[in-house]
């Protein structure tokens, strides 16, 4: 998961490929928070991670 987002950060990994490597790694959704300025990634048994918008 973290090196499937920080490529994504970086632009070094379309969204397609982002996708592909998330759901690999067990994520099921995300939940995006503008306001909060965060994303809360969702697992397939129930966990989450919380990625901080990079500044």
């Amino acid at each position: 998961m973290r090196a499937a987002i920080r490529a994504a950060q970086q632009g070094t990994l379309a969204y397609p490929d982002f996708k592909r490597r998330t759901q690999a790694a067990g994520c099921v959704g995300y939940t995006v928070w503008i306001a909060g300025r965060h994303v809360v990634y969702h697992g397939r048994l129930g966990e989450t991670h919380v990625e901080p918008f990079p500044r």
